[in-house]
């Protein structure tokens, strides 16, 4: 609460308020009629509270420099629903695990608001309105705005997200592990794949090595794509047969305890690079490693980006696929 009072004390407009911060779980949401989708949590719920289950929100009170306080809602523990969905954590399990302040049942949500209001004249609600996470949570939220005289509201995920991006040495450790799981599963599907294989195959080959290793699940839907299909940016059909002489491009990862990997590798089906892919193969692998070398510099994203351009271009244009007499900017518009 502290780090987002900071974050957001150059608002004069919000400097001496109070602060109200209202983050949602995701929702439960269904393929069918009673066939759920597997649950993911919404990020940021999940990275304040820890909090693995739908129905639930972590509300966050307090001023800068002054008293904070955190409260967790959560359904109620309910033997008949968990006998069908598994256990909840409940009030007095979420106060345990959750490291707040205290915990309530969903339901009081709205009185806790309204009694908020009363004891706060004025306040900074931070709540996100234009994407909400879970629909009875969203219905509370818009009653507690119509029946308030506080009307000065923002979405705290700007201020969130700013946290959420300096990581701590735990969260580096899960990235890491994120990364080797994922880059010792693609490893293990390129060792296994051979032509004849299906672009699903390897699909379903590199989420099970991937899980085998302690992954949740995949970081999302992957890219499987043999052939000139590798020249669709975003083809996730998958359904292709990958022929003898094709080149695979895979482009995947793995969920590891809230933290996702993103990797792509391509390769032969047949085990062996011709002529002409290995000089390739080699021209974007000199590419990357350049590349690679120069963010030990911290360069900006946008500055790599047009680097790599620079030096793709130019290897492109030595191995034949681009005319030599194409110039710099000429290069980074054919890119």
């Amino acid at each position: 609460m502290e780090s987002i009072y900071k974050l957001s004390s150059k608002d004069e407009r919000i400097f001496n308020n109070n602060h109200l911060v209202v983050i949602p779980s995701s929702a439960k949401l269904y393929m069918s009629e009673k066939i759920p989708y597997v649950f993911r949590q919404n990020t940021d719920f999940l990275y304040l509270s820890g909090c693995l289950e739908p129905g639930s929100a972590l509300v966050l009170s307090g001023a800068g420099g002054g008293h904070h306080t955190s409260t967790i809602f959560v359904r109620q523990k309910d033997v008949h629903s968990e006998m069908w969905d598994g256990p909840r954590t409940g009030t007095e399990g979420a106060l345990e695990l959750f490291g707040v302040d205290q915990s309530l049942p969903m339901q009081e949500l709205g009185l806790f608001l309204k009694s908020f209001s009363k004891s706060h004249s004025k306040f900074m609600l931070w709540y996100d309105f234009t994407h909400p996470a879970e629909p009875e949570v969203h219905k509370t939220m818009q009653g507690f705005l119509a029946n308030t005289i506080n009307k000065v509201w923002e979405s705290p995920k700007h201020l969130l997200h700013r946290l959420r991006l300096y990581k701590s040495p735990s969260e580096v450790a899960l990235m890491r592990t994120s990364c080797k799981v994922a880059s010792e599963a693609i490893a293990v599907t390129m060792q296994d794949s051979h032509p004849g294989v299906t672009e699903h195959q390897l699909f379903a080959r590199v989420d099970y090595e991937c899980r085998m290793r302690g992954a949740e699940t995949l970081a999302y839907p992957p890219v499987v794509a043999g052939g000139t299909r590798a020249n669709i940016i975003h083809y996730i059909s998958n359904n292709q047969v990958v022929q003898a002489g094709e080149m695979v491009l895979m482009d995947a990862g793995c969920e590891y305890h809230g933290y996702n990997s993103d990797i792509t590798r391509t390769w032969p089906i047949s085990g062996k690079f011709s002529s002409n892919q290995l000089e390739l193969y080699e021209a974007v692998l000199s590419v990357q490693s350049d590349l690679i070398k120069r963010c030990s510099n911290f360069p900006s994203l946008d500055s790599l980006f047009y680097e790599m351009c620079d030096l793709l271009g130019h290897s492109l244009q030595q191995v034949g696929l681009l005319p030599r007499n194409l110039n710099k900017d000429q290069l980074s518009k054919v890119l």
